[in-house]
């Protein structure tokens, strides 16, 4: 297991289908027995289902819904427990391996099987938000997870909103990035200085594509997601890209009849080059119902992958993206 886990990053997010949000192998320790159902368990027969998609020679996106055996020894049974996982691996002959993993987001599609440690140790606390947050895990990833949230959020649109019609963002619309929210440790060739440029050309988008969100022109707001992207819900349920989105939109939303509101901007950006970006964070969306006049907020952990392409009507084009929500589908009103 060891030699297994040896590239997995302490930042990387794994979504449990109550909520939880847990960071790398210390904190997903503090769950794994709820997470098999078993406090004495091994791996079985492991699928690889994995698709690439080669970026260049150097860099590669891996994703699939992997279905791990677990043998539990302590109830004598064997199952399947499945995740939607995306893998982002680049070359570096540095590594033991040959290989960095730059990026890597786990969703699981299926219950926690039961929390039998006994005890505190490793129970949840739902806040506000309706994200879980678990006690236990390391300080540090907490807070990131917490500074992670708490990005911009509009009600209105940014001064330069104007644009928004457009569908074209500039470094002049929007305030630049916080520098906190650029990783530049992937960055190749090391220079924080455009490393953080490349961060921010990308965060204008983004800041774009919310503000998009929040005057209802949403058409726009999507024009880059690709019809691959898959979207992992408590249920187990996963739908691919936009049109997957809309047969349980009323699901998700718990109306036939809603728009959004203010929507934050959470995201890290971890720039590999100056032309490929990762940025991922937890993304609260705010749905006002329109059927029965009620304001909630639902929010989902998102992994986005974009690369220049001067061809794309705003510059980018996104090469990967993976969308775990982390509340229960509201009800279908339909």
């Amino acid at each position: 297991m060891a030699n297994a886990e040896q590239e997995t990053l302490p930042t990387t997010p794994i979504v449990l289908p109550d909520g939880t949000v847990v960071h790398g192998l210390e904190e997903f320790g503090t769950v794994a027995a709820a997470f098999a159902g078993s406090n004495d368990f091994t791996f079985g027969p492991i699928s690889n289902t994995f698709r690439y998609r080669p970026l260049n020679l150097a860099t590669v996106v891996a994703y699939g819904i992997v279905e791990f055996t677990i043998d539990d020894h302590e109830h004598g049974t064997s199952y399947v427990l499945s995740n939607v996982q995306t893998e982002l691996f680049r070359r570096n002959h540095q590594m033991p391996r040959g290989w960095e993993q730059v990026y890597e987001q786990h969703a699981y599609t299926h219950p926690l099987l039961g929390d039998l440690n006994g005890g505190d140790e490793g129970q949840s606390t739902p806040t506000p938000n309706g994200i879980t947050s678990r006690h236990g895990g390391t300080p540090g990833a907490h807070e990131a997870q917490h500074a992670g949230r708490h990005g911009h959020t509009r009600g209105e649109p940014h001064r330069g909103a104007a644009v928004v019609g457009t569908g074209k963002a500039s470094p002049d619309n929007y305030p630049p990035v916080d520098p906190d929210r650029v990783e530049c440790t992937a960055f190749r060739p090391a220079n924080d200085r455009l490393c953080y440029k490349t961060a921010n050309a990308l965060h204008q988008l983004f800041e774009l594509i919310f503000d998009q969100f929040t005057v209802g022109d949403v058409a726009n707001a999507v024009q880059e997601t690709l019809p691959t992207t898959p979207q992992v819900f408590p249920d187990g349920t996963v739908v691919y890209g936009v049109e997957g989105f809309a047969s349980i939109a009323a699901r998700w939303a718990g109306s036939n009849e809603f728009t959004f509101g203010p929507t934050s901007n959470p995201f890290r950006y971890r720039p590999l080059d100056r032309n490929t970006v990762v940025a991922y964070g937890i993304v609260e969306f705010t749905i006002n119902d329109h059927e029965d006049g009620t304001i909630r907020v639902l929010s989902s952990v998102q992994t986005e992958l974009f690369r220049r392409n001067p061809q794309m009507p705003r510059g980018w084009e996104q090469v990967y993206e993976q969308l775990a929500y982390t509340q229960p589908l509201l009800g279908d009103r339909q």
